[in-house]
């Protein structure tokens, strides 16, 4: 059985120039697999420790002899090895960048071993069951604000949910609509700009003027799909939570509004959470990103409080693919919905499209369609979609 026997860092480009990390790990049969990994503008704060890459490809040697000799195919042992080593609950030492990169160029040297695509052997680690494909509803970027964009809009993310479908009926309704709002937008003579993850970056007089805009074009042509935000409520200067608590609800009464993440800051604002989710959960999916970190002691923390009906998954968050699973399985055991999810700055490794489909997730979000690094991942479940239709 193949086991590691070299690790290698390089510093690479991600989103807009941002540089960010690529690993290599080697097999002692000449094998490597590969990962790049994303991190976010907009973080929460006790996300894992991101190291400058600089500082990441000088932990290379490091790792080599950390790892050396252990089976490729043994991923827990792989994370908990690094995890124990650095020691530190954020991952400080070795930068959780660092870790999950490492462990995902495990995973991709794995499915390599195992003959499997990267879903199916990542599915076999998360469960060990047989998967069953059911398409994740997709998350749309339409419109940015927040630290996104360069707009007064407080909220971050405008989001546009189609109806559940296979991924490429979904897409199309999406760019379909896009590329029709996009055209009104023009008569209107708005100037176009994008945000950091690929939807409009728009001016308006107010938020509830989005959504009314975007509802009407959506009624006039027909187009059938849900609304959603992505508050982010941590970057919200003087974030006043009655008003917001108040606003939520009238977007739940007004509009197929189904979808709420980050209503409320992470900290010193429970009750809030607790009230919103009261009031609109039946009918709101209300979830945890900054409140959760994708970690699963944040998760424990607020189980039974009744804050929470949904979490976001970010692997780079936590900092490890053994830490994110163990989250996924917390979640869904305790009938959370989950949401597979990109970072503002991206890269174009696609590992996201396969670990959705892995753990069956309920959503995915991958941002707009105008962004090579976005269009990764959307291509990928594209192309898992296929195979498996085919098989």
């Amino acid at each position: 059985m193949a086991k590691i026997k070299k690790v290698q860092i390089q510093k690479v480009l991600g989103f807009r120039s941002s540089e960010t990390i690529s690993v290599q790990v080697e097999d002692d049969q000449g094998k490597t697999g590969s990962a790049m990994v994303a991190f976010g503008k907009s973080e929460g704060k006790y996300e894992a420790e991101y190291l400058a890459p600089d500082k990441a490809a000088l932990k290379a040697e490091e790792l080599s002899l950390l790892l050396a000799g252990i089976e490729v195919l043994d991923q827990k042992k792989i994370d908990q090895t690094m995890i124990d080593y650095d020691a530190t609950p954020q991952k400080k030492n070795l930068g959780g960048n660092v870790i999950l990169g490492v462990g995902l160029a495990c995973t991709r040297l794995g499915a390599l071993e195992s003959g499997q695509p990267l879903y199916l052997y990542l599915r076999q680690i998360f469960s060990g069951g047989r998967l069953v494909f059911k398409p994740p509803r997709i998350l749309h970027n339409l419109i940015e604000g927040g630290v996104h964009a360069n707009n007064n809009l407080p909220i971050q993310e405008h989001l546009v949910i189609p109806l559940s479908q296979p991924i490429k009926n979904q897409i199309e309704i999406l760019d379909k609509f896009s590329d029709s709002f996009l055209i009104e937008l023009e008569k209107q003579g708005r100037k176009i700009n994008y945000g950091d993850e690929g939807g409009f970056d728009l001016e308006f007089k107010s938020e509830d003027q989005v959504f009314a805009l975007a509802e009407e074009f959506k009624n006039q042509n027909n187009f059938q799909f849900d609304w959603g935000i992505d508050a982010a409520a941590n970057n919200i200067k003087n974030l006043d939570p009655d008003y917001y608590l108040n606003w939520y609800q009238e977007l739940a009464e007004k509009y197929p509004f189904v979808y709420l993440e980050d209503p409320f800051a992470e900290e010193n604002q429970e009750k809030y959470w607790q009230e919103i989710f009261n009031k609109i959960s039946d009918k709101t999916l209300i979830v945890g990103d900054d409140l959760t970190v994708t970690n699963p002691r944040k998760l424990k923390e607020i189980l039974g409080k009744k804050m929470i009906n949904g979490i976001i998954i970010k692997p780079d968050q936590v900092g490890s693919l053994t830490e994110a699973f163990e989250t996924i399985r917390m979640a869904k055991e305790s009938g959370l919905k989950i949401a597979v999810s990109h970072r503002s700055q991206e890269t174009t490794d696609n590992y996201l499209a396969d670990l959705a489909v892995a753990v069956s997730a309920d959503f995915v979000k991958f941002g707009a369609f105008y962004q090579g690094e976005r269009l990764a991942k959307y291509n990928r479940l594209l192309e898992i979609e296929k195979s498996i239709e085919n098989f």
